[in-house]
């Protein structure tokens, strides 16, 4: 008589186990039809669609544009510099206007421009100057001071050194 006790106890203590078998049985079927793994599929709407097509062409577009900069700076060639520079007399002083020009597809920095005037093939005097901030198709002027006669000797201006950005 008390093992048929036992028996009835133990079945009225453990009633939950038929629940959770039906319970984890709907979760299974509710998750099926979450993951579309039911035959009926829900299509997506176009306002859907389109913003997708939209995010995506506009990720493929910065993409493509971050790889053609990568490459097309890989290629350049250094900024090309032109110097045009003249003379004009100013009471005992030689001014020599300068304009540098960056004709190269490419922005620099910082341009440095020195000028030497050389009588009978020595150094009297020389210049420098800087210029900040040089665009592609950009001029720039400037002019260097001498104070011995520049129509004497040899006058020789000409780019130094760039720096890029």
């Amino acid at each position: 008589m008390s093992e048929s006790k036992f028996s009835e106890q133990s079945s009225e203590n453990f009633p939950a186990r038929s629940f959770v078998k039906s319970s984890a049985k709907s979760s299974a079927k509710s998750f099926e039809k979450k993951n579309g793994s039911d035959d009926s599929v829900s299509a997506k709407s176009p306002a859907e669609r389109v913003s997708f097509w939209l995010s995506s062409a506009l990720v493929v577009s910065i993409i493509a544009t971050v790889i053609y900069l990568w490459v097309r700076d890989r290629n350049q060639q250094p900024p090309f510099l032109e110097v045009t520079s003249s003379v004009e007399r100013r009471g005992s002083e030689y001014y020599v206007p300068f304009k540098v020009t960056n004709s190269s597809g490419q922005t620099v920095a910082s341009v440095q421009v020195v000028a030497e005037l050389r009588i009978n093939g020595v150094v009297v005097e020389e210049g420098e100057q800087q210029i900040d901030f040089l665009s592609s198709q950009e001029e720039k002027e400037g002019a260097f001071i001498f104070t011995q006669p520049v129509p004497a000797g040899d006058l020789i201006v000409r780019p130094a050194s760039y720096q890029l950005p």
